[in-house]
């Protein structure tokens, strides 16, 4: 039987890939991928699949269909779709697949609640090493890479929301205007005190730039450039993680993220790298940030169960 890994065709989020390209590289073959808003569709030959990250945008495309077995592991339910994923037919196919490896605690903590035997995995991408994305030589780190900072706190106007939710936005606007700019500032303040070269780059593409090229060639060609870096400063924990596996110094800026939909995705996952609100950079100095390393039997135990899951297909 073949598997598979979660893809993310629709996705402008190069971390929902970073996710699933970990798996290709550890276990270096090529997977097929299946679009995670479809699982319930799923119509060829029965399939394995490594079910990790972030569930999901149509809840009501859940569960997957028959042909699907899945590895829970690294699975993370958000807030805005806990409703949905509670209901019975939810919960027995939980039970039918236990254990769930969630991806932080608390994923861990709701499926436990609803009767599910469940366990702390942590992420997959804390088992990215440098040499799976330079299998030559890795280039030398070079400079600090700043991407999606603060991307919480960037006032926007989606239109295609609605009214309600338009409105809504409008209101806030200049609050979070203001405190985005004021973030910014502070942290230009603290980046004009290093000597060392900065990149900016962006977890986040726009839909025209995901409609003219592949996001998965894209999201490895970021993670690339995560790779490349003496130090990163970040708002994005798929960012930040794999740069943590790769032993890369990591800053974590927190400002933007205090919503039940953030902080839930963040509950076991921020202890592996050095974290902050802009409020604190001024008590921070760039050049004394030093890789932790509480992840890596985190890693070895990600591993063996996956590998355990492979050689039972």
């Amino acid at each position: 039987m073949n598997t598979a890994i979660v893809g993310y065709p629709s996705s402008v989020n190069l971390g929902d890939w970073v996710q699933s390209l970990v798996i290709e590289f550890v276990w270096k073959k090529e997977f097929v991928a299946i679009n995670r808003e479809q699982l319930h569709k799923y119509r060829g030959p029965k399939v394995r699949l490594i079910c990790n990250g972030w569930f999901m945008e149509n809840p009501e495309n859940w569960p997957p269909a028959d042909k699907i077995e899945p590895l829970f592991i690294s699975f993370h339910i958000n807030p805005t779709v806990e409703k949905e994923f509670t209901k019975k037919e939810s919960i027995d196919y939980f039970k039918k697949h236990e254990p769930i490896g969630c991806r932080d605690n608390y994923t861990l903590d709701l499926l436990r609640n609803h009767g599910v035997k469940a366990y702390f995995s942590g992420c997959l991408t804390l088992c990215y090493q440098k040499s799976h994305l330079f299998p030559n030589s890795s280039p030398k780190p070079s400079g600090i890479l700043v991407t999606s900072v603060f991307d919480r706190l960037k006032p926007i106007i989606l239109c295609s929301r609605g009214p309600v939710v338009m409105l809504r936005q409008l209101l806030k606007y200049p609050v979070k205007y203001i405190a985005y700019k004021i973030a910014c500032r502070r942290l230009s303040r603290i980046l004009s005190k290093t000597n060392r070269p900065i990149t900016y780059a962006s977890q986040i593409i726009d839909r025209h730039t995901l409609e003219n090229q592949d996001s998965k060639q894209i999201a490895l060609d970021y993670i690339r450039q995560v790779a490349s870096a003496e130090l990163v400063i970040t708002s994005r924990i798929h960012t930040a993680l794999p740069a943590t596996a790769m032993g890369i110094p990591v800053l974590f800026l927190s400002d933007g993220l205090n919503h039940i939909n953030h902080q839930s995705r963040l509950r076991g996952l921020v202890d592996y790298f050095e974290a902050c609100s802009s409020k604190n950079l001024q008590n921070i100095d760039l050049e004394t940030i030093k890789t932790k390393s509480n992840h890596i039997e985190q890693a070895i135990k990600l591993k063996a169960r996956i590998d355990r899951f492979m050689e039972t297909g």
